[in-house]
């Protein structure tokens, strides 16, 4: 089982599981976002957290993103980290 929460990733069971459930991921997100993000995000997959939010920063500004990680938390239930 795959488990993420804005980055840290949890990853339990099998091996032919966490592959299944990857391969399922990555199609959804795909089929969800279209096929530039996608690749964006694969290319970005080697890449830090700190570099990533700069890249955002840089399109959609600071404030946006921080915005944006809130509504997330908010959706997914998760507690802010102060």
């Amino acid at each position: 089982m795959i488990s993420i929460d804005l980055g840290n990733v949890k990853i339990n069971g099998s091996r032919m599981l966490v592959k299944a459930e990857l391969a399922t991921l990555l199609k959804v997100c795909k089929d969800v976002m279209g096929e530039e993000d996608y690749k964006y995000c694969i290319e970005k997959a080697e890449t830090s957290t700190e570099e990533i939010c700069k890249d955002i920063d840089k399109e959609i500004g600071k404030d946006a993103r921080m915005n944006l990680e809130k509504i997330i938390r908010i959706i997914l239930g998760i507690k802010e980290d102060k």
